[in-house]
C-alpha cells in the first residue's frame, strides 16, 4: 500500500511539472505541505522518496535484492546472478524529451543547463527464456555519455543501461527503495547514474528505475 500511494504521489508531480504554474498555485501549496510532512517523518532525501531497509538479519531474497540495490549495485548484475543466465533489454526509446524539475534537479541540470534528455521504457528479461524480471525507465542525458559506442547502443540497439555503465566504469547512487509495491513488483528501486567524464571526475548522467517482478517468475 505504502509504494501505491508513493506512485500516486510521482503522478501528482508529473501532472504539475507538466502544466501551467498560474492555473495550479492552490495544488502546488497543497502538495508543499503533503511533501513537508512526508519529509519530516519518513527517511530518504527531503524532496524524494522514502528508502525502507530491511534489517541486516532478514536473509529473504526480495531483503537481499533490497540492500544490494541499496549498496549500489546495477540491477542487471544482481538479475543475471538470479536467473543464472545474462538477461537482455527490450525497450522503447524517446530521442528527445524534456526533463521535469525534480530530474532537472537529480541529475545537477545547472552543470551544463540540460533540459532535454532521452527516455527508454521496457523490460529486463531472462536471455534464453525471455522472462520478465523488471520494468525499467531510464532518463539519460545524451551529452555526458562521453563515448560513442556506448551511445550508439542507448540510441540504436536494447543494450540494458546497466551494461553500459558497468562497461564505462560508471556506478549507480541509489535514490530510494520499496519492497512490495504490489502483486506483481517486489522490489521498486531509483538510482542516480555517474560516469566518466573524461577528466578524471564522475558526472551524473542518467536516472534508473526499476520495478522488479516476483522471483517465482524469472529466478532460476
Amino acid at each position: 500500500m505504502l509504494g501505491l500511494f508513493w506512485n500516486v504521489v510521482l503522478d501528482i508531480r508529473a501532472t504539475l511539472d507538466g502544466s501551467e504554474p498560474a492555473t495550479l498555485a492552490a495544488a502546488r501549496d497543497q502538495l508543499a505541505v503533503i511533501q513537508q510532512l512526508l519529509d519530516s517523518q519518513l527517511p530518504g532525501p527531503a524532496g524524494g522518496m522514502p528508502s525502507l531497509p530491511p534489517a541486516a538479519g532478514d536473509h529473504d531474497p526480495v531483503s537481499v535484492i533490497m540492500r544490494r540495490l541499496q549498496a549500489g549495485e546495477l540491477f542487471t548484475a544482481i538479475a543475471a546472478e538470479y536467473a543464472g543466465e545474462p538477461v537482455s533489454a527490450r525497450v522503447v526509446r524517446y530521442p528527445d524529451t524534456a526533463l521535469n524539475r525534480a530530474e532537472m534537479q537529480w541529475l545537477g541540470a545547472g552543470l551544463d543547463g540540460s533540459t532535454r534528455c532521452m527516455r527508454r521504457r521496457g523490460e529486463i528479461r531472462t536471455a534464453s527464456g525471455g522472462k520478465l524480471a523488471a520494468r525499467v525507465t531510464s532518463v539519460i542525458l545524451r551529452g555526458r555519455v562521453r563515448d560513442e559506442a556506448a551511445l550508439q547502443a542507448l540510441d540504436e540497439t536494447d543494450v540494458p543501461l546497466g551494461t553500459v555503465v558497468d562497461d564505462l566504469g560508471g556506478r549507480r547512487e541509489p535514490l530510494w527503495t520499496w519492497p512490495y509495491c504490489g502483486t506483481d513488483t517486489i522490489v521498486h528501486a531509483c538510482g542516480l547514474i555517474w560516469l566518466p567524464d573524461g577528466d578524471g571526475r564522475e558526472v551524473p548522467a542518467a536516472l534508473a528505475t526499476e520495478q522488479v517482478t516476483p522471483l517465482d517468475w524469472w529466478a532460476a
